[in-house]
């Protein structure tokens, strides 16, 4: 399974992460701050985490692509974040970001 910026429908272009079929995470180096892996492949849920998202990432399309079956047959995906920026209150807190998430 792999998990990057999707130029296009097709097509993976930085692959930020690879995921192994025992679901051991390979991030793609100087990526290791932004990405990380928190899924459970046998439960068949893939989480991907995105840290220190900043408002240019919204921008971005993110993809996942991943092969399954006897016949290894292929699925893409692929979706774009959506980055709030909460409000600061005076409490003392650090910013957050809201991602919206997406299951299958």
């Amino acid at each position: 399974m792999v998990f990057g910026i999707s130029k296009t429908f097709y097509h993976l272009n930085p692959k930020l992460i690879a995921v192994n079929g025992s679901g051991f995470p390979q991030v793609r180096e100087g990526y290791e701050s932004f990405v990380s892996w928190a899924g459970n492949l046998t439960a068949f849920l893939a989480v991907f985490v995105l840290h220190d998202v900043q408002p240019a990432d919204g921008n971005k399309f993110f993809g996942i692509a991943f092969k399954f079956g006897l016949m290894h047959n292929e699925v893409k995906d692929r979706i774009r974040i959506q980055v709030d920026a909460k409000r600061k209150s005076h409490k003392i807190s650090s910013s957050e970001f809201l991602l919206p998430s997406k299951y299958f």
